[in-house]
């Protein structure tokens, strides 16, 4: 797993303009937020449309909604327009990154331009639809947990206002407990499926469909493997975060002059956050590729093509 990850350190460095391509979907992405949203605001609150909020009492807001209903239904096309224009700008990036991290992987090329473009147009559709399933899945296993949960915090509640009050709590720690341990393995697998999925729809060109499917069926033949690596991997990434902010912390508190020398300071770790997220993308590409080639990995062999311009 370590020469995975080393191998992954050097596919993403070998395709390194990969991170301004990242940092520029979110410039577009918050310039689009921007062009969206502020006219139609700036213009409801010059009518006095939210003049209703000044008291900041949030008992109004159904009234407001039912009042302005104009409003909330500009609101509410803008929001889905904004969406859709971002997700298109964020799966063309990921498709066109994962698709320069695959093809350097097998070639130990660099990074080309055309090559993510390709990628881009490709299997920006494809991801949309694999996202719009996991969605889906994601918003069940939501709803099925925190109703275990809610549950759980009821029934103790009830226990405890019919006076076993030590019974309430054994139920409500065990119960809400459960579903939050249930809640975070459930995330681990469903973001296994995810990740997993998008390296297999790229490398395998499957479609949104297949790579649905093939996702579950890589990572659940090779289970405590694919789990394990992408684990690690999560684990890796959120303690350099942690080890980052622990770094850039003592800078806020220093008076005025901190801020100056705080602000390049988390430029700095954001761009070596986006690489570290490159990193383990290209990690995932290498551990696919290594275990699809691998004889009794428990899942087939496949053809895969080449992504050349």
């Amino acid at each position: 797993m370590i020469e995975t990850i080393h191998e992954g350190f050097r596919t993403a460095w070998r395709n390194l303009l990969l991170v301004p391509a990242q940092i520029a979907a979110w410039v577009i992405v918050c310039v689009l937020f921007l062009v969206l949203f502020v006219p139609p605001v700036w213009v409801m609150a010059a009518s006095g449309v939210f003049a209703e909020f000044g008291n900041g009492d949030p008992s109004l807001l159904l009234g407001w909604l039912t009042a302005h209903k104009g409003a909330v239904g500009v609101l509410a096309a803008v929001l889905l327009v904004w969406t859709i224009a971002a997700s298109i700008v964020f799966f063309f990036v990921q498709g066109g990154t994962i698709h320069c991290l695959a093809r350097s992987a097998r070639i130990e090329g660099t990074f080309e331009m055309a090559v993510f473009w390709e990628g881009g147009k490709r299997f920006w559709w494809p991801l949309t639809v694999l996202a719009g399933l996991w969605f889906q899945v994601i918003l069940g296993i939501i709803l099925l947990v925190g109703g275990l949960g809610f549950a759980a915090a009821w029934w103790a509640a009830g226990m405890a206002q019919q006076g076993s009050v030590g019974g309430a709590i054994v139920v409500g720690v065990l119960g809400v407990g459960s579903s939050v341990l249930l809640c975070l393995a459930a995330a681990l697998l469903a973001g296994a499926y995810w990740v997993y999925g998008q390296v297999i729809l790229v490398v395998d060109r499957t479609g949104g469909f297949g790579a649905f499917r093939e996702g579950i069926k890589f990572v659940n033949g090779n289970f405590l493997r694919s789990i394990g690596f992408y684990l690690l991997l999560i684990v890796g990434l959120l303690a350099a975060s942690m080890a980052m902010s622990a770094a850039a912390f003592p800078f806020s508190i220093i008076p005025v002059i901190g801020l100056f020398i705080q602000i390049p300071i988390q430029f700095a770790f954001m761009i070596a956050q986006i690489f570290l997220s490159i990193v383990m993308i290209a990690s995932l590409v290498h551990y696919y590729l290594r275990l699809v080639s691998a004889p009794g990995a428990g899942v087939p062999v496949r053809t895969v093509e080449g992504g050349g311009t």
